[in-house]
């Protein structure tokens, strides 16, 4: 697989009149290795049921294209990861969950061609009022206009057109992602120590996974639009949380991060979040997906080998994996709710490692699966219904709401995993 040029190098690409096969802004996407790679063995049939049951949830609560946050009786939790339980991230995984049924469509569904007008304009809004450093947002509407089936390998734009001022009350929708991501790139990334932070500020408090999140976000976006500066920027934050940001005994990540105007890094919270820890990994795989960056896949899989290895016990005995816990203790605690929303996340990430790089996260997909199984079916026994949508976690004791965020990426996820893209 070949390996992208250095960065300092990146601007004799963007000059030059040749472009080589594969390279920085090549259409060619690398090739990913073939053989005799393990596949997992799930439950195709219980996974199927559960997208279809998912699908039908999704579709009743997306009014005017605009997913609904949450629905349900019971307690609603807050969305860890790097994904904001808000309407642009929502709005962004409904878009891409419709666009994941059109191209494998969940019986009993039906058509929803005509849904994604509707939800397109719906996300395209949502995104004008977007604030804070929401790197997964980003990454979730380059998705949705991407998906893997897309015309230009990698998620790369052909030919980027220029982008007009947008005039009072309209946002040109080709020119979404580069408002967002210069946003992104002007809010978040101190040129003067070429670290993730907010700028003009003395100092910031921020969760590891929304560094990781923005970073490859601007890699993405870097790639996509062809600009060497956001590449630049993306790399160096990538490089320096990857750095500061992971215990070095369960190598999760950290929860929170305190960082001075000067470079400076100090842990604030010691509790980590395993979807933030899943949700980074896929942040990181996006990444290489357009830059084809060994790095970035060498990220994700020491983000992940810890949830494949599990020097303590990572999942709920009810089944999902654990909300978090501690890196100052010895482990999460017996009786820890299962957390949904971090169980699809592992399962995405497992599943796209393997894609790119086959074989070596098997088992934590399989893994992943089966216990995303077993813990819809405590929510079930606890008053929860797929058939109504997914919630974020299975609190206990008692039904919880569901979520229209962890629904619609459990649509888009399950259809990857089945089809085997």
């Amino acid at each position: 697989m070949p390996r992208l040029v250095p960065v300092a190098l990146l601007l004799l690409l963007l000059t030059s009149c040749t472009q080589n096969p594969g390279g920085a802004f090549s259409q060619s996407s690398s090739p990913t290795p073939s053989g005799t790679a393990p596949q997992p063995q799930l439950d195709t049939g219980a996974l199927t049921a559960l997208r279809d049951r998912a699908a039908a949830a999704l579709l009743a609560h997306l009014p005017g294209g605009s997913l609904d946050l949450s629905w349900g009786a019971g307690s609603a939790v807050p969305a860890d990861g790097p994904y904001a339980d808000a309407a642009p991230e929502a709005d962004a995984a409904g878009l891409q969950a419709l666009k994941s049924l059109t191209r494998s469509p969940a019986p009993g569904v039906g058509d929803v061609t005509p849904l994604l007008a509707g939800a397109a304009s719906a996300t395209t809004a949502a995104f004008k009022q977007l604030e804070g450093p929401r790197g997964g947002a980003y990454l979730l509407l380059a998705d949705a206009a991407h998906p893997p089936d897309s015309a230009a390998p990698s998620g790369l734009d052909p030919s980027p057109a220029a982008c007009p001022t947008p005039t009072a009350g309209r946002v040109n929708p080709d020119c979404l992602r580069r408002q967002v991501s210069d946003g992104l790139l002007a809010a978040w990334y101190a040129t003067d120590t070429r670290n993730f932070f907010q700028v003009g500020e003395t100092s910031t408090v921020y969760r590891p996974v929304d560094a990781l999140a923005v970073g490859s976000a601007l890699v993405v976006a870097g790639f996509q639009l062809h600009q060497e500066s956001k590449i630049q920027a993306g790399a160096m934050i990538l490089q320096n949380e990857m750095k500061s940001d992971v215990d070095s005994h369960f190598g999760l990540l950290y929860g929170l991060i305190t960082a001075t105007a000067q470079g400076g890094r100090s842990v604030t919270d010691y509790r980590a979040h395993l979807a933030d820890q899943a949700g980074a990994a896929e942040a990181l795989l996006e990444a290489f997906d357009s830059s084809r960056e060994q790095q970035y896949m060498a990220d994700a899989r020491q983000l992940l080998q810890p949830l494949m290895d599990e020097a303590v016990t990572l999942r709920a005995a009810s089944g999902g994996y654990v909300e978090g816990f501690d890196l100052q203790s010895a482990g999460p605690p017996d009786h820890t709710p299962a957390d949904v929303l971090a169980t699809v996340l592992v399962l995405q990430a497992a599943h796209h490692y393997d894609h790119d790089d086959g074989g070596h996260f098997t088992h934590l997909e399989e893994t992943a699966a089966a216990t995303l199984t077993a813990a819809l079916d405590t929510d079930r026994k606890q008053g929860g219904a797929a058939a109504e949508g997914l919630p974020a976690r299975v609190p206990g004791p008692g039904p919880a709401s569901r979520s229209g965020l962890t629904t619609a990426l459990a649509v888009t996820v399950l259809g990857d995993v089945l089809q085997g893209s």
